[in-house]
């Protein structure tokens, strides 16, 4: 019975493996989209003033 169960587990530790890194991977696309729209809203500011 323990054999039946650890591929199972290893199923679901590579499922919430996978999930990790796209939580991962999203969450730096975020910073990286955050960091380019706050440049650019600082560089239209910088245009208004002159």
């Amino acid at each position: 019975m323990t054999e039946s169960m650890l591929p199972a587990e290893i199923v679901i530790s590579i499922i919430f493996g996978i999930l990790q890194l796209i939580v991962g991977l999203v969450s730096l696309w975020q910073q990286h989209y955050f960091r380019w729209a706050a440049r650019t809203r600082r560089r239209g500011r910088r245009r208004n003033t002159f």
